[in-house]
């Protein structure tokens, strides 16, 4: 990311090079495999039963807020969007 922040000297030329690639064709292999290994844990996912599906709501929840948190910091100490 910093590399390619406008602060950097040469950022054009990241940019311009990363623009180039199809990130979802480097993301489906690696989806591919999460799944895969997900099967090998699948008895054991199944003994945390509607507990897990509590805690993942919590942790996406307050990664959502937190984030939001941060980017509403951000804009307003920049000054965007006031």
């Amino acid at each position: 990311m910093f590399v390619s922040s406008p602060i950097c000297p040469g950022n054009d030329f990241i940019v311009e090079q990363t623009e180039k690639i199809n990130f979802m064709a480097i993301a489906t292999p690696i989806l591919a495999y999460a799944g895969l290994s997900f099967r090998k844990d699948l008895k054991e996912f199944r003994k945390l039963s509607w507990r897990i599906v509590v805690i993942s709501i919590v942790v996406y929840t307050g990664t959502f807020v937190l984030s939001t948190l941060i980017a509403e910091f951000g804009f307003r100490l920049t000054g965007k969007f006031h």
